[in-house]
């Protein structure tokens, strides 16, 4: 009975850690996607400018 309950703890817990991973990649992925966007976005709002003002 107790070596039953050891191998299903371990399966939750092996089961626990990837859905963590999962999440972690997930979490990065989406991160990496907001700074990546923040930054073109800075970058056609500043590109915007010299183009509507080709004098400065």
């Amino acid at each position: 009975m107790l070596a039953n309950d050891f191998i299903l703890s371990q399966r939750v817990s092996k089961r626990c850690e990837k859905l963590v991973s999962i999440l972690w990649s997930k979490w990065l992925l989406i991160g990496l996607w907001q700074r990546t966007f923040m930054k073109w976005q800075k970058g056609v709002v500043l590109i915007g400018f010299n183009a509507a003002e080709p004098g400065r």
